[in-house]
Formats: structure tokens, sequence, C-alpha cells
């Protein structure tokens, strides 16, 4: 056969367990492994390494196949949701809120998001003063990119359930929960929701990946169970409400419940995340979870064989999540950290001894952590020594996996990021050991046992092929991806790359 991802693309479309050798490409396990040329196969939708050579072969010298990529903390719906709405993203001046709003907001309620006051030219968060003058006889509300602080007019102040402090009243600015209450009266179209959930997965697939670690949105566990059988992608969720709404019992298939999410704090951009010290605007963040109310409810979580996914930024929330996992005695395995940026001494090694699982977003550093930028401007300019790296988490011998938190959700710059030791001053990560945590850890940190995310025999044949060795290249460049398939079935094949 002929040197074309598309040849292997039209073939598993028409059979996808067809069986097939792949020669002259170049792939990586997706475990840590190194680069290897050795003909590869493709049968019933899994791997065989080391295939028959009466199998039909196709040529694919050039092309480097990587593992079935997964962004290990995604917010799939959240992005869908966002997209039905006036998006507030890529804004550098303050003034441009206001146009955009105007722009796109023909009647009913005005609901912003992904402001980021970080990136503007006068870095003062809207107030409900200037949303009453935009918007006088209809509710409006800004969700913040963090999704951890809304700002609100009179009228959308109305659906609090407690009126609030005379300070919050006139500045409108809200955080936590009052986040919720005041997003709630206006939920989205189911059917556009779902729809739009399934045009963000397409746009991921086109990027390599064939799976995700969906956290938190509302309604979760519905919302999953309604999509179509096709999903282009494998999706394990953490619902953020109360486990009595997962599912009668942990599940197999391509998408499934795995257990809960707790927020512990909220964020640095919003000065929410439960800090140890203070923010340079004053407080110190703030704790959502007491000791025993946090054990009470882990406790519950690993009874009924879930795992807990624990959302800390700050150190106290660290310390705080470390305590009630070792109080209650957590399972090996059973729970992991999501965001982990800034720990104290010592907590590494604990995480390790708790066999508990950190998801990072090194995006985060790239976006925010740069000289002048959000996390300058909340800590001082000092505040890298507060913030974990990489490296170090590996060399505490604690597992490691990437996520982007769908800011921006795009896992190619978050692996850029990873190798850069100018963001980690010199503990940043291999380029081999930043895929395995977008492969095979990611997947072992949702599923809990090997069934894919690496190129092993026997595991699902999820890959993605591309052009060029990006991880020879440390991810300098956003490679063009060819073709992408989970289980032996093609979810993306690029029609525009010509044959080799």
């Amino acid at each position: 056969m002929g040197h074309s991802p598309r040849v292997l693309g039209e073939l598993l479309r028409k059979d996808p367990q067809a069986q097939v050798r792949l020669e002259g490409l170049t792939w990586y396990d997706g475990c840590g492994g190194s680069a290897s040329t050795a003909p590869l196969g493709l049968a019933q939708g899994r791997y065989r390494l080391a295939p028959p050579q009466e199998w039909p072969a196709i040529q694919l010298a050039g092309w480097t196949m990587l593992p079935g990529l997964c962004d290990a903390h995604q917010h799939l719906f959240h992005q869908a949701r966002r997209s039905l709405r006036t998006v507030l993203a890529g804004i550098k001046s303050r003034s441009e809120v206001g146009e955009r709003l105007r722009a796109a907001s023909a009647g009913g309620p005005v609901i912003g998001v992904e402001w980021d006051e970080s990136e503007w030219d006068d870095q003062r968060a809207p107030t409900r003063a200037e949303l009453d003058e935009l918007f006088p006889d209809r509710p409006a509300i800004l969700i913040r990119i963090c999704g951890h602080v809304v700002i609100a007019n009179s009228i959308a102040m109305e659906a609090l359930p407690v009126k609030p402090e005379r300070e919050a009243a006139e500045s409108g600015y809200f955080t936590e929960e009052d986040v919720l209450h005041l997003s709630r009266p206006y939920p989205t179209d189911r059917a556009a929701l779902l729809a739009a959930t399934r045009e963000r997965a397409a746009e991921l697939a086109r990027q390599g990946l064939t799976a995700v670690t969906e956290m938190g949105a509302r309604d979760l566990p519905e919302l999953a169970a309604a999509l179509e059988g096709d999903f282009p992608l494998r999706m394990g969720y953490f619902h953020a409400g109360p486990v009595e709404e997962l599912p009668a019992e942990p599940q197999n298939g391509p998408i499934r419940a795995l257990g809960r999410k707790f927020f512990l704090d909220g964020s640095l951009g919003g000065c929410t995340a439960a800090l140890g010290g203070q923010y340079l605007a004053g407080g110190a963040g703030e704790l959502i979870w007491g000791k025993s109310d946090l054990c009470r409810a882990l406790e519950e979580t690993f009874s009924g064989g879930w795992q807990a996914a624990i959302h800390v930024i700050g150190d106290r929330a660290v310390e705080q999540a470390l305590n009630c996992l070792e109080s209650v005695q957590a399972p090996a395995g059973s729970a992991r950290l999501e965001h982990l940026e800034m720990v104290r001494p010592g907590h590494l090694e604990r995480i390790a001894q708790l066999g508990c699982g950190v998801c990072f977003q090194p995006n985060f550093m790239d976006r925010w952590g740069r000289q002048g930028g959000l996390y300058e401007q909340r800590l001082g300019a000092d505040f890298r020594s507060m913030f974990v790296r990489p490296g170090e988490i590996r060399k505490a011998g604690v597992r490691l996996a990437y996520g982007t938190d769908g800011m921006p959700p795009l896992l190619w710059p978050a692996l850029r990021s990873s190798v850069d030791d100018s963001l980690f001053s010199g503990d940043a990560d291999s380029p081999r050991d930043a895929l395995a945590a977008v492969a095979g850890t990611a997947a072992m940190m949702a599923s809990g046992k090997s069934e894919y995310g690496g190129i092993k025999e026997g595991l699902a044949a999820d890959f993605c092929l591309v052009q060029n060795d990006p991880v020879a290249e440390n991810f300098k460049e956003k490679p063009v991806v060819a073709l992408t398939v989970m289980g032996g079935r093609p979810t993306w094949l690029n029609t525009t790359v010509k044959d080799g």
C-alpha cells in the first residue's frame, strides 16, 4: 500500500477491526520510552507489537505516531456553554468590554464570559455601576475566565438567596458559591449545549486527542449520559455535586463516571485560592471545606468505590487536603490533586506516601507566570519561589498528568510550556515524560488500569499521526495532525495533508 496516513484512515473507516502492518514510521509508547521505528500492527482495534509479515503493509516514512492524547483536566461542557454566550477573551483594553457586550447582546439576559483583567491596559475589574449603565433594564453578569468570580448588575443581584453585604452590593463583585447563584437563572438550552459539546470534542480530535478527564460541570451525569455513542473522545468525569447523583456504580465504557470533584479553594486571579500568606492586595483567600465536612464526604466517596479529585491551588488548601486524606486513610490511588501549584516543605513527600496523583497545568505558568503577569500582580516579584515545578514533582515519586483546564483548551501549548526551563527554573519536564503526562499516566489516573493511553501490546489503538517528530523537537511547533484514531476508529482524517 501507499505512503499515506490517508490510506490508513480510509482503510480503518471501512473496517476498524482490520489487520494491518505499519512500517517506516517513528512511534512513542507514551509511557516515557524512547522513539521506536519497529513495525507496528493494528488488529481488532488494538495494538500488535510484532505484526506478521504477511499482513497488508502501509509505508509511513516521515510520519510520527503518538498514543492518543488525553487532556487530564478539561471542562468540555463549560467550553461549550461559554461558546453560546458573549466571549470576552482576547480583549486588551478595558473599554472593549462594553463595546463587545453591546455588539453581542440583542435582548434578554447578558452573560459575558472569559474576561481576564490581568491582560488589560487598565487592570481594574468591571463594576456593578458600569453594568447598570450599560444594561439598566435587564440582568447582566460577567463570569471571569477562572470561573470563580462574577460581576453582576443590580437586576442580576436579585437572584442571590441572601442580600449581599454593602461592599459587594456596591461593587457587584462576587466569588465562589455566589457565582453559581447568579448564573443558575440563565440555563443554556440542552440541545444547543450538547451540539456545542460535540463541536468542541471534534476540535480536540483534530488536535490528536482521544480522551479527556471532565471536571465538575453542572448536571454532569445527565449531560454525559446524553452524549451519543459515536462521541469522538473517551470521557471520564468527576462530578462536583453530591455522590448520590453519580450512577449507581462505577462504569466501564468510553464515557464513564470516575468520582467526585471537591473545590477546596478558588483561584489566584480571583484572590480566592487559600494561601498560608497574603495577597499583595490583602487577604488570604477562601478555604471552602472544613476538615470534618471534607473527611465525611471523602469517606462516603471512597466507600462507594469512587475516586476523589480535589481542587487545590493555594498551599493552605493543599495542607487541608492532605490532612483529610491522611485522616480517612484514603486508599492508594483513590485521590488526585488538581491544579497543584503552591506547596509547603514536605507536601510532595506526603502526596507520594498517600499514592495521590497530581494534575498540573503548565499552560498557567506560560500565560500568567511571566514577568509582570497575573501571578506577579497578585503575589509579588518573588512569586516563583512559592510554586512547584514538574521536575520536583517527579523527583518526589508522584504520578504527574497534564491538563489545560480549558485556558486555553489546547494541549500542544501546555506540552511546550512543560519543557520550558525558563518557566520552571531548570526543573522543567523532559519531552518524553511530558508526553507520558498526557498519555499513559493521564489514562492510568482516569481508568485505574492500563487499557488505553499507550502503545503497548493489546491496548486499545488510540493514536494520532503527525508530521515530523514533535517530541524530538521539544514541542516547539504545533504539529499537523493527519489522522486521529480511537479504538481503531478514525475520529479525524485531514484530507488537506499531502501524501508522502
